[in-house]
Order: structure tokens, then C-alpha cells, then sequence
């Protein structure tokens, strides 16, 4: 290859979906987010150094042939069917949530909620499904982050490989903390034997559950997700009903099976993915102590964020501690109210991959349709469309819990069911109002959250919801000591709307300076 050849190829590869450069300072930098340095110039280009070998590429600034594509594919799709695929997308990470209200409310079981069994077993098995969540969430978080990372920018082998390495990390930390809690279960017994193997079974199980799929949220494969969660509430159907298991032994088994089932099955594709197009990629990995040090932020926030969601449980459960018989105690009222709201939540999160998408994609339009001097005017737009924005939220946010409450009022009058007119005994109701209103600020925090970690701005997000957290234990730990149990509720929204407002925080220095952390987020 000439001289000139090689200069043309390099010049084709550092331009490569970044579009014409403006003259030679440009393309020294070009040259530099590429990976090279001046002794690179020197020794491959013959050049003194990167500000000479892009005096060199110059040249092919206006002879050269550019595609103008979009930033973004989803720039090309009509905006109407756009906000739906969206929805959809982010409708599909509380889907399964939803079903497992869905069959607990309609024939009183699910994978791992029933309203058939006593409470002490629903103490048990509650205990263990929301410590298997924060346990899982923070590497959950990374999973998803990091695996999403590498098939975007079409790393194949590096994403099925990062996604079982940190896949098996997440299993020894599942371990390690099923030790912790049997060695503190031997030497306090807060719980009978019989109790506390139940939690830790179904924590194990549900840990293994949560952590699996993590790898279809990777993969985006949303329909697999709500596919194997349908088929779970189906076997513990025909286990309970048809084989006539007791129910709790029937989700166990229902448990064990899926997630037989789905490692099996995530194996499959992960090797298929792994062998996408292994020649044009570098396998290394750094080390898993290495990689989860430079991805802590993420894990620290998946941690602090599933928390959050389930803190309020434990304080409302434990606040008449002087009538429960343990320290914790199923609240079926608390609990009812709580899972009420989680509908509004559900149809709520959907906005989520909306927002994040039409907000990026204007920002993306807007950094080719205005020029270097027009900084105020750019960052001005974003924030009004973000402000227009947060108004539709706001309204469809309000039908949502409005729609959430109708349904459950008419269904119980209309099919005179005992378990939905339960429901609309005081303190339900209004747990289900404040609890909806919290989850209407903490699906905001959330959309700030994404825009924030597009940005590569995650202490943000830490920082706010780590607060988030702190209000929502204090707040609800004094009300519920102080007054009763139902106020327990306080402390959610208290803390939701901490997290709101440090997480909107974040984001206006991001917006306010969008310039600055739109070219820093990349480079």
C-alpha cells in the first residue's frame, strides 16, 4: 500500500460517523480520540508529530465522499410510532412486576405472592424476595449497563463475555450473603427455623431469578422476560391446582424449574452472540475485581435504588413491634395499598424509554442545526423542550393513577370479588394515594437518572438517590413509631421526592452547560 493510500485509509477511518471536519485542527483531534500519538505519527505515518500528519490528511477534506446518516436510527422512524415502540420498551422492565400483582389479585397466587397462605409464611417469603432484590440490584445494574455498552458499539464477543463474568461474580455475592444471614440467623434467631428457611429459599431462588434476567435486559430481549414470567405463574398453576402441591412447595419448584430453564436458555444465546463475529474482536477482559471497581457508581446506585423500593416494607412491617410476635411481620393492609399503587408505577415507568429517547434525539438534532456561537440558544431549546416534556408526563401521570383507582373500584362491583373490595377499606385507599404520588416523583427521578447517566454523569445519580434513601428510612422509622404503621407511607414519598429534586438538580448543571457535557460525555 502507497503512502497516500494508507494516509486516505486512516483519514476514512477517523472520520468514520463523524462527518466532514472543519480543517487540520479538527482532524488532529479526530486523530487523537482515534488513539494515536505523536510517536505514533513518527513511527507508522513518517510524520514529526499529529499536528504535522493532519496537515498531511487535510487534503481529503473536500475531496472525499461523506454519509450524512443519522446520530440515531430511531431519528428516521415517524414520530408516532416511536413514542409507541418506546413505551412499550419501557413498559417491558415492570411487566413481569405487573403480572405478579395481576394473578395475586385475580386467582390469589403468583412465582412468589399469594394471599392463600398464613403470615407467617408470606413474612418469610417476602423477607426473602425483597433482600434477593437489593442484593441483586446493584449487579443487576452493571450487568445491564456494561452488556448494553458492548452491543452498541457492536462488540459481540466482549459483551457475552463481560455479561457471564459478571453473571458468576453476581452468584458468588448471592452465596456470600446467603452465608451471612445463616450465620446471624444461628447465633440471634430473630425467625423459627421453619420461617427462615423459607426466606432463604425463596432469597436464593429469587436472587438466581433476578440476576438471570439481568442477561435478557442485556440483550434487550423484553418478550423473553415477560414470556418466562407468564410461563412461571402457569407451572405453579398446574403444580398447585393440577398436581395438588401446597402452594408455597408448588412456587419453590415452579422457581427451581425456571430458572433451570432460563440459564439454559441464556447460555444458548449468550454462545450464539459470543460467536457473532469473533475475528474482528479482541476478547480481552480486565480482571472482575478491576472491572467492578470502575463500574461501583452503577452498582452502588442499583443498590441504594431497589432499597428504596423496599425499605418502606420493612419499616411499616416492624412498626408494631410490640404485638408482632418477630421483629418483622406481614402487614397485609400496608402491603395491599402498596401493591396497588405498583400498577400506577407500572404504566407509569413506560415514559421512561420515551423520554430518554426524545430528548436525546433533539439533542442530537440540535448539536447539526446549531452553530458553535449559538451555545445560549441550543441549551435554551433543550430546556424548554424538557420543561413541555415534564407537563405530558404530568398529565398522563395523573390519568394513570386516576385510571389505576377506577379500575380496581368498578372490578370489585362488578364481580362482587371479596379480594377487591377489601381493598377499599381505609387506610388502603389512601396508602395507594400517597404511595402513587411518590412513585409519580420517583418515575421523574428516574427519567432525570437516564438522561443523567447518558452523560456519564452517574454520581449524580448516586448521590441523589443515596439521599432518597436516607429520607425515606428516617422519615418513615419517626411517623410510623411516632403515629402507626400507614405512616410508614410518608417516608416514601418524602424520600421520592428527595431523590427528584437532587436528581433534577444534576440534571440543570448538565442542561445549563449541555455543550460542555454533551462533547465531555464522549470523549
Amino acid at each position: 500500500m502507497t503512502e497516500q493510500k494508507r494516509y486516505k485509509e486512516l483519514y476514512k477511518n477517523i472520520i468514520f460517523e463523524k462527518g466532514k471536519p472543519f480543517n487540520h485542527w479538527e482532524i488532529t483531534a479526530l486523530l487523537e480520540t482515534y488513539g494515536l500519538r505523536d510517536i505514533d505519527a513518527k513511527n507508522e505515518y513518517n510524520s514529526e508529530n499529529l499536528f504535522e500528519l493532519a496537515k498531511k490528511l487535510e487534503v481529503f477534506i473536500e475531496h472525499f465522499d461523506y454519509d450524512e446518516k443519522p446520530i440515531s436510527v430511531e431519528e428516521i422512524i415517524p414520530i408516532v410510532p416511536r413514542i409507541t415502540k418506546n413505551y412499550i420498551k419501557g413498559l417491558a422492565f415492570a411487566l413481569p412486576m405487573l403480572i405478579q400483582i395481576t394473578a395475586t389479585i385475580f386467582i390469589g397466587y403468583s412465582l412468589w405472592s399469594s394471599t392463600e397462605i398464613s403470615v407467617a409464611d408470606a413474612t418469610g417469603i417476602a423477607i426473602g424476595s425483597f433482600t434477593a432484590l437489593m442484593v441483586t440490584g446493584g449487579i443487576a445494574q452493571i450487568i445491564g449497563r456494561q452488556g448494553i455498552y458492548y452491543i452498541k458499539v457492536e462488540q459481540h464477543m466482549l459483551a457475552a463475555k463481560i455479561i457471564k463474568k459478571l453473571y458468576i461474580f453476581g452468584f458468588k455475592i448471592i452465596f456470600f450473603v446467603a452465608i451471612l444471614l445463616s450465620v446471624t440467623h444461628l447465633l440471634f434467631g430473630f425467625f423459627p427455623l421453619d420461617m427462615y428457611l423459607l426466606a432463604i429459599s425463596f432469597y436464593i431462588m429469587l436472587s438466581v431469578l433476578y440476576l438471570s434476567f439481568s442477561i435478557y435486559y442485556a440483550l434487550e430481549d423484553f418478550i423473553d422476560i415477560v414470556s418466562f414470567t407468564l410461563g412461571g405463574v402457569i407451572l405453579v398453576f398446574v403444580l398447585y391446582r393440577l398436581l395438588e402441591f401446597e402452594l408455597v412447595i408448588s412456587q419453590i419448584i415452579g422457581l427451581g424449574i425456571l430458572n433451570i430453564i432460563i440459564y439454559i436458555y441464556s447460555n444458548i444465546k449468550l454462545n450464539k452472540l459470543e460467536q457473532f463475529n469473533p475475528e474482528a474482536e479482541d476478547a480481552i477482559l480486565p480482571k472482575t475485581v478491576v472491572l467492578f471497581h470502575t463500574l461501583l457508581p452503577f452498582f452502588l446506585y442499583g443498590f441504594f435504588y431497589f432499597s428504596f423500593l423496599v425499605a418502606d416494607r420493612y419499616i411499616a412491617w416492624s412498626a408494631d413491634y410490640e404485638n408482632n410476635p418477630y421483629i418483622i411481620w406481614f402487614n397485609i393492609n400496608y402491603e395491599l395499598g402498596l401493591d396497588w399503587a405498583l400498577i400506577s408505577l407500572v404504566f407509569m415507568v413506560g415514559v421512561t424509554e420515551v423520554s430518554i429517547s426524545e430528548v436525546l434525539i433533539r439533542i442530537n438534532r440540535a448539536t447539526k442545526d446549531y452553530k458553535y456561537n449559538e451555545v445560549d440558544s441550543y441549551n435554551k431549546m433543550i430546556i424548554n423542550y424538557i420543561n413541555k416534556f415534564n407537563i405530558v408526563f404530568l398529565i398522563v401521570a395523573v390519568i394513570v393513577v386516576f385510571l389505576s383507582f377506577f379500575i380496581i373500584y368498578y372490578l370489585s362491583i362488578i364481580f362482587n370479588n371479596e379480594s377487591l373490595s377489601n381493598m377499599l377499606i381505609e387506610p388502603i385507599p389512601t396508602l395507594f394515594g400517597v404511595a402513587s404520588l411518590a412513585y409519580l416523583f420517583l418515575v421523574k427521578a428516574l427519567m432525570n437518572v437516564l438522561l443523567i447517566f447518558s452523560f456519564s454523569r452517574e454520581r449524580y445519580a448516586t448521590t441523589a438517590i443515596f439521599y432518597g434513601v436516607i429520607v425515606n428510612v428516617l422519615t418513615g422509622l419517626i411517623l410510623s413509631r411516632l403515629l402507626g404503621y400507614e405512616y410508614t407511607v410518608i417516608g416514601l414519598l418524602a424520600g421520592a421526592v428527595v431523590f427528584w429534586y437532587f436528581s433534577n438538580k444534576g440534571l440543570k448543571k448538565i442542561i445549563n452547560n449541555l455543550d460542555y457535557y454533551y462533547y465531555s460525555a464522549y470523549f
